[in-house]
Protein backbone atom coordinates (compact mmCIF):
# COMPACT_ATOMS: atom_id res chain seq x y z
CA UNK A 1 0.00 0.00 0.00
CA UNK A 2 1.41 3.38 -0.98
CA UNK A 3 0.92 6.38 1.27
CA UNK A 4 1.19 9.86 -0.18
CA UNK A 5 2.82 12.23 2.26
CA UNK A 6 3.27 15.92 1.75
CA UNK A 7 2.57 19.56 2.39
CA UNK A 8 0.17 21.38 0.10
CA UNK A 9 -0.89 25.02 0.08
CA UNK A 10 -4.43 26.30 -0.04
CA UNK A 11 -5.88 29.78 0.22
CA UNK A 12 -6.91 29.66 3.89
CA UNK A 13 -3.95 27.68 5.20
CA UNK A 14 -1.95 24.69 4.14
CA UNK A 15 -2.34 20.95 4.54
CA UNK A 16 0.18 18.55 5.98
CA UNK A 17 -0.34 14.86 5.34
CA UNK A 18 1.65 12.09 6.93
CA UNK A 19 2.16 9.82 9.90
CA UNK A 20 1.99 10.95 13.51
CA UNK A 21 5.36 10.27 15.10
CA UNK A 22 4.90 12.22 18.33
CA UNK A 23 2.17 13.50 20.63
CA UNK A 24 2.92 16.17 23.25
CA UNK A 25 0.59 16.22 26.25
CA UNK A 26 0.23 18.24 29.42
CA UNK A 27 -2.45 18.18 32.09
CA UNK A 28 -4.19 15.30 30.28
CA UNK A 29 -4.67 17.13 26.98
CA UNK A 30 -2.93 17.03 23.62
CA UNK A 31 -0.85 20.17 23.06
CA UNK A 32 0.95 19.30 19.82
CA UNK A 33 1.59 16.50 17.37
CA UNK A 34 4.53 15.77 15.12
CA UNK A 35 3.62 14.61 11.63
CA UNK A 36 6.23 13.06 9.37
CA UNK A 37 5.49 14.43 5.89
CA UNK A 38 7.49 14.26 2.69
CA UNK A 39 9.06 17.57 3.84
CA UNK A 40 10.25 15.98 7.09
CA UNK A 41 8.84 16.21 10.60
CA UNK A 42 6.31 18.98 11.15
CA UNK A 43 5.36 20.07 14.67
CA UNK A 44 1.72 21.13 14.75
CA UNK A 45 0.17 22.81 17.77
CA UNK A 46 -3.38 22.10 18.96
CA UNK A 47 -5.72 25.05 19.56
CA UNK A 48 -7.21 24.39 23.01
CA UNK A 49 -10.26 26.52 22.09
CA UNK A 50 -11.08 24.59 18.89
CA UNK A 51 -13.47 21.65 18.61
CA UNK A 52 -11.89 19.20 16.19
CA UNK A 53 -15.02 17.04 16.13
CA UNK A 54 -13.49 14.02 17.90
CA UNK A 55 -11.65 13.11 21.09
CA UNK A 56 -8.00 13.98 20.49
CA UNK A 57 -7.02 10.81 22.36
CA UNK A 58 -7.90 9.08 19.06
CA UNK A 59 -4.64 10.46 17.64
CA UNK A 60 -2.77 7.87 19.71
CA UNK A 61 -4.49 5.15 17.64
CA UNK A 62 -3.20 6.81 14.46
CA UNK A 63 0.30 6.91 15.91
CA UNK A 64 0.24 3.32 17.15
CA UNK A 65 -1.29 1.82 14.01
CA UNK A 66 0.59 3.99 11.50
CA UNK A 67 -2.60 5.56 10.11
CA UNK A 68 -1.94 8.80 8.20
CA UNK A 69 -3.62 12.11 8.96
CA UNK A 70 -4.35 15.17 6.87
CA UNK A 71 -4.03 18.37 8.92
CA UNK A 72 -5.11 21.82 7.77
CA UNK A 73 -2.79 24.30 9.45
CA UNK A 74 -2.40 28.04 9.72
CA UNK A 75 0.72 29.92 10.74
CA UNK A 76 0.12 31.75 14.00
CA UNK A 77 3.02 33.67 15.52
CA UNK A 78 5.53 31.49 13.66
CA UNK A 79 3.93 28.21 14.75
CA UNK A 80 1.78 25.81 12.73
CA UNK A 81 -1.60 25.50 14.44
CA UNK A 82 -4.13 22.80 13.46
CA UNK A 83 -7.43 24.07 12.07
CA UNK A 84 -8.73 20.63 11.04
CA UNK A 85 -7.46 17.10 11.56
CA UNK A 86 -8.80 14.38 9.26
CA UNK A 87 -8.06 10.77 8.40
CA UNK A 88 -5.95 10.59 5.25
Amino acid sequence: MAVVLGLTACSSGSRIQGLITGIDRSDGRVDAITVLSSDGPQRIFIDAERNYGFDLAHLQEHKTEGLPVNVKVKDRDGRKVALEIDDA
